[in-house]
């Protein structure tokens, strides 16, 4: 799973949770959906469109190298069309 700003925000605060005594396994997002690091900016797009997400994990082979997210996406589509 995976545990973000809004899973705190809706999950923990909004219902009323005690942070000191929430354990993450109580809040986090269990389904995660991912792209591949040499995936293009437009599949991991069309990927968010496809789960209906905001984030996803960005894998190599078996291991997460990182979290991508749609403001990430939007800046290198900018950054793509600045200098090209």
């Amino acid at each position: 799973g995976i545990i973000t700003d809004r899973d705190i925000t809706l999950r923990v605060i909004a219902a009323g949770l005690d942070p000191l005594n929430t354990r993450v396994e109580q809040v986090m997002t269990r389904h995660v959906f991912s792209c591949r690091e040499d995936d293009t900016i437009e599949d991991a797009a069309r990927e968010m469109r496809k789960h209906d997400v905001g984030r996803l994990v960005v894998t190599r082979g078996m291991m997460v190298t990182g979290i991508v997210n749609m403001t990430c996406l939007l800046r290198a589509h900018i950054g793509q069309h600045n200098n090209g």
